[in-house]
């Protein structure tokens, strides 16, 4: 359509009041008594007096001014105490004021450095730049001081805030600012107005997007002017409503000619007159809408005014029209806690069931649920609000996140699914909601109850909800909470007590307290579940009963309760393993001894192979731990498996070396067994410090093939002899000859066969393995090797593979180390605080 044509001249001086009033404010550059009086009488009678701002507002306007324009402090605490005297006599606004006070005085008083600048005493800052290092004025930074406009402030950028030429062009010029100039300089000189700054930033640097933004909020609308038509930028008008700039939404509205599009946002400055004016005299459409889909009583809602709101409702305006995500002026009042505007558009003839278009489909009690606005939904659903509405629209679809779109939720599944919702809830109830409504994936508002709040649970089933309910897995609710970390005891205790099925399966097979043991690490549900009869029998795909789950997610605390509650510790899994099999094979030391110390069985078999839990422990190279604990408990060491292996034999072929236990067990046959497998320095030096005898199959030991084969398996042999006090075994003619031909050593013929004496270095070797092995037995003392190994600690999930590593100790934790990093200064983070 085309746009209506439009007289500049005449906008701009039906509007000159209003916005002069706010400008001038902004602009301020006086400490005049009487000046400040015109200023303020402005703001009073103009903004305030006609109702286009409330003095709350005014107040907003006066601190921000301040901020951008502290070098007047003094004059906007006069206009401060003149505005709290007529508009809020009865507080005290003295304090206050004094607060500002105390925080800029160190800048225009106190500080030498910001002294100095401040009142642009260049001979001053010379004096002390030439008594201070680099590091001392760049340390000399303005941080987070609630009234400059921004949170890290330099000593160049207070001379462009202040405008303080002088000093700018000594930092700038003569010292090691010289030539650093930046974007952040340049939009700071643009608050401080300093033309003469400002040329020498727009000379270093290309002006950016932010600087109409600044430009903007600080009212320079010659800047604003000269980034419009010499830069280019646009002039945003929801930054023109942001900063309440009508001036610069003029000159926008003077270059586009797109006067629609300005009436849209014409309600954001609260001034009828205006609107109007460009409804009345121009004729425009009052339904038109920006490219946001917006219409102009989105904005009037937007900025609470009921005066425009209900100007525009009588002349057509259609109420319920949504923006592009969907949202009407209903729904922007609840979202924005206004509720007199959501009565005001309610009794105007809003659809109170319409609902967003894109995102979640929410209606406008879907929000109060999600928010927790009970007097709204009291509101709503008095007025004839849907209160079992569903959240979908259409064809569910995926968004961009592959997220579902719509869960299919009413209001109380939102409710329920915010533990700050209880009051919205009650509400709900109340009204008499649907308890066992069901979402997309057939949940009922009482599956989706979040850890923390009992009282939401205790709202539904009082109240009728089916504790049964299942949706499209299976689950009921108790097995639902059964997987929660933090889920309250009241919460199970109160499923149960009405009627919560105990052993019910989900499409998994999986009972509450078999999710609760595979998915939780809090246990205190299982025992709510075993204490009320949960069954413990009960077999998961693998055939393992409860106390051998309990085992093998490593849950210590459910072992030990039921174990304190008579289970069998010596029952065993469909595949005849027992629970101190399952804690060998990951060896779980905590829950082996527990085990152990419940009268465990430490030589049951089971299968095919007989295996004892010490098999398992020596196939997994976790002798120093659960091995040694399984030893020192009777484990028989001798106990054959089908294949006639023995444990040490099993050992072997994992290339385990089990010192400990050859120094306490004198089997020579195993010992020359154990070398023929290991070909082990340390273990012929654990051979040698034992006085083992040595027999003449030194074949068997170290085949000569072997050294042939390898001749770094030599660096072994020559240990045995160099370790050996005095040989005199008959040692093989060709054993010999291979030895000295592989490297040239002197041995003496040996004369007779006898035991070897003790080998000092050997004997120490041994002993300082053995200690280096007691140091390290901890929680889990073993090397891991080459194989995934499991930390015996309920609080240690990760497995360590490929490299030996160390388990950690339950007791240690690891420090945190955050990097601090240095607040963002860029130009929209910094300004769309204002």
């Amino acid at each position: 359509m085309e746009e209506a044509k439009f007289n500049i001249e005449e906008i701009s001086e039906r509007t000159f009041g209003y916005a002069e009033s706010i400008a001038a404010l902004f602009r301020l550059a006086t400490f005049n008594d009487q000046e400040i009086d015109e200023i303020y009488k402005n703001l009073s009678n103009f903004l305030i007096g006609n109702k286009y701002k409330e003095p709350g507002e005014v107040k907003g306007m006066i601190f921000n001014a301040l901020r951008y324009n502290n070098r007047f402090m003094e004059s906007y605490l006069k206009i401060f105490r003149k505005l709290y005297q007529e508009y809020f006599p009865d507080i005290d606004i003295e304090p206050e004021l004094n607060s500002i006070r105390d925080n800029l005085l160190v800048f225009h008083e106190i500080d030498p450095f910001y002294k100095a600048i401040f009142n642009d005493d260049v001979k001053s800052l010379i004096d002390l730049l030439h008594q201070s290092s680099f590091i001392t004025c760049d340390n000399k930074r303005i941080q987070n001081n609630p009234y400059f406009p921004s949170t890290d402030v330099s000593l160049p950028e207070l001379c462009c805030y202040y405008g303080a030429k002088k000093c700018f062009n000594n930092l700038f010029h003569e010292t090691f600012y010289k030539n650093r100039i930046n974007q952040y300089w340049l939009h700071i000189a643009i608050i401080g107005r300093n033309p003469d700054i400002l040329q020498e930033c727009l000379t270093a640097v290309t002006p950016d997007e932010s600087c109409m933004e600044i430009a903007i909020a600080t009212y320079n609308v010659d800047f604003i002017t000269t980034l419009f038509y010499t830069c280019g930028f646009e002039i945003d008008p929801i930054l023109c409503a942001k900063y309440q700039n009508l001036s610069a939404l003029l000159v926008l509205l003077n270059e586009t000619k797109l006067i629609s599009q300005i009436f849209t946002y014409s309600p954001s400055f609260n001034f009828l007159p205006f609107c109007k004016l460009l409804l009345e005299q121009y004729g425009v459409d009052i339904n038109t809408t920006n490219v946001d889909g917006d219409t102009a009583l989105h904005y009037a809602v937007e900025y609470n005014n009921f005066e425009i709101a209900e100007f525009l409702i009588s002349w057509g305006m259609k109420i319920n029209v949504q923006n592009n995500k969907g949202i009407s002026p209903l729904f922007l009042a609840v979202k924005n806690k206004n509720l007199e505007m959501t009565k005001f558009l309610i009794d105007h003839g809003a659809d109170l069931n319409a609902q967003t278009k894109k995102g979640k489909g929410l209606s406008a009690l879907h929000l109060c649920a999600k928010e927790n606005l009970p007097q709204f939904a009291e509101l709503l659903i008095s007025k004839g609000a849907d209160i079992n509405l569903i959240n979908e629209i259409g064809e569910p679809k995926w968004n961009n996140e592959k997220v579902f779109e719509f869960k299919g939720y009413t209001a109380l599944h939102y409710a329920v699914n915010n533990i700050t919702s209880y009051e919205t809830a009650q509400v709900l109830v109340a009204h008499r909601a649907n308890l066992n409504i069901k979402d997309n994936e057939g949940n009922t508002p009482l599956h989706l109850i979040q850890v923390g709040e009992p009282k939401i649970a205790e709202l539904l089933i009082l109240n009728g909800a089916d504790v049964n309910a299942k949706n499209l897995k299976n689950q009921t609710p108790l097995q639902i909470f059964a997987t929660l970390e933090c889920i309250e005891d009241k919460v199970v205790e109160l499923l149960i007590s009405h009627g919560a099925a105990l052993d019910i399966k989900d499409n998994n097979n999986l009972t509450p307290l078999q999710l609760n043991i595979i998915k939780s690490r809090f246990s205190g549900i299982a025992d709510i579940l075993i204490s009320h009869g949960a069954d413990i029998n009960v077999t998961n795909e693998e055939g393992l009963p409860i106390l051998h789950l309990a085992v093998k997610y490593n849950k210590y605390h459910i072992v030990e309760f039921l174990l304190r509650n008579g289970v069998d510790v010596d029952s065993k899994a469909l595949d005849g393993r027992t629970a101190l099999h399952i804690a060998a094979d990951s060896n779980y030391l905590r829950i082996a001894k527990l085990l152990i110390i419940n009268g465990a069985d430490v030589n049951a078999k089971h299968g095919l192979f007989e295996k004892t839990p010490l098999h398992y422990a020596a196939e997994n190279n976790y002798y120093e731990s659960v091995a040694e604990l399984l030893m020192a408990h009777g484990a028989n060491d001798n106990a054959l498996e089908i294949t006639d292996d023995t444990f040490l034999r099993v050992a072997g072929k994992k290339n385990v070396i089990l010192f400990r236990y050859l120094e306490n067990y004198y089997d020579w046959n195993t010992y020359n067994l154990l070398c023929s497998e290991n070909s082990g320095e340390k273990m012929i030096d654990l051979l040698i410090s034992n006085n083992a005898d040595i027999y003449p199959e030194f074949y068997n030991i170290i085949p000569p093939m072997d050294i042939e084969a390898d001749k770094n398996l030599f660096e072994t042999i020559e240990y045995i002899i160099s370790s050996i006090d005095a040989i005199n075994i008959p040692v093989h003619e060709k054993l010999y000859n291979d030895i000295r031909n592989i490297k040239n050593i002197n041995l003496e013929p040996v004369k007779q066969k006898s035991r070897f004496g003790q080998g000092s270095n050997s004997q120490g070797s041994s002993q300082g393995n053995d200690r280096k092995d007691d140091d390290n037995d901890k929680c889990c003392p073993q090397d891991k090797t080459e194989k995934t190994t499991k930390c015996d600690d309920e609080c240690c999930t990760q497995e360590k593979t490929e490299e030996t590593t160390k388990c950690e100790d339950k007791e240690n934790t690891q420090e945190n180390h955050n990097e601090n990093t240095k607040p963002s200064r860029g130009l929209g983070e910094n300004f769309s605080r204002i």
